[in-house]
Parts: C-alpha cells; structure tokens; sequence
C-alpha cells in the first residue's frame, strides 16, 4: 500500500465499473502515469473478483456502485486476497458516505469519478497529500 511507482517497477491496475466509457477513460489515465499499466477491466463485481485473483493486480480501481456486488463488499473481499491489492473507491456520486465507507472497508481513497486525474492518482498512490492525495476524499483533508 502506497507504493511509488517508478520507471523501473510499474504498478499493475485493474479497473472494475459497470460504465464501459469510465473503464476506456481510466485505462487511459492509468497508463498515462509513469510507472503504472492497466492491466484489465470487469464490468460486475464477480468479474473483477474472478480478474483480480488471476491478474494480481497491484492497484485496483473499484467503482462503489456495481450491478451485482456493491463495491464496499468488494473491497472487503479484495482485502483477504493475498497479494492485498491497493484499492481506491471511485463513483459518479460525490457522498461523504462514500468516504466514510471507503475508510472503513479497507480502500486507501475513495474519489468522485469527475475529479480522478493523472497526477492525482499518482498523488494517491504516493501518499503525496500536498498534490491532492488525501486519503478518502479527492482535495478535502480529513474527510
């Protein structure tokens, strides 16, 4: 958890959400980021289970709202895997639930879609809170 990526060491991320445009447009993010490679995307939360124990993904980025497991429900799941992935939450709603849920079920970050960018995942990742990778809120320290 909170690794650095680096030229030498790339970070391997799966990408599990139901909106095939939000899958497209993160695999673009992910591997616009040094040191980081998409290396698949699920579409349910079986999927990305089933994905995750056979890619071993070192990051998972993991919509809370999927048609069959919630992703909170997920992300506990993912957290008895071993390796552990790092997993940040990410939705189109912007609840302070989310970050709440996100803390409590074991993800490093939960993220509104619309404010997911490159340097702020990579912010994330690092731990670099002064770039805007606070834990469990895109911006908002302490939330």
């Amino acid at each position: 958890m909170g690794q650095h990526p680096s030229a030498t060491s790339r970070m391997t991320v799966l990408t599990i959400d139901d909106q095939p445009r939000f899958r497209a447009v993160a695999r673009q993010l992910v591997d616009s980021v040094l040191g980081l490679h998409a290396v698949g995307d699920a579409s349910t939360g079986q999927e990305g289970m089933a994905l995750a124990r056979s890619l071993r993904p070192d990051v998972v980025l993991l919509d809370v709202n999927l048609p069959d497991i919630d992703g909170i429900e997920v992300c506990r799941q993912l957290r008895g895997e071993r390796p552990t992935p790092t997993v940040i939450l990410v939705s189109s709603d912007d609840e302070h639930e989310y970050a709440v849920a996100a803390r409590e079920c074991g993800a490093i970050a939960f993220v509104p879609k619309q404010r997911l960018t490159a340097g702020l995942l990579q912010a994330i990742l690092s731990g670099d809170t002064r770039a805007g990778g606070a834990p469990y809120a895109a911006g908002e320290a302490g939330a």
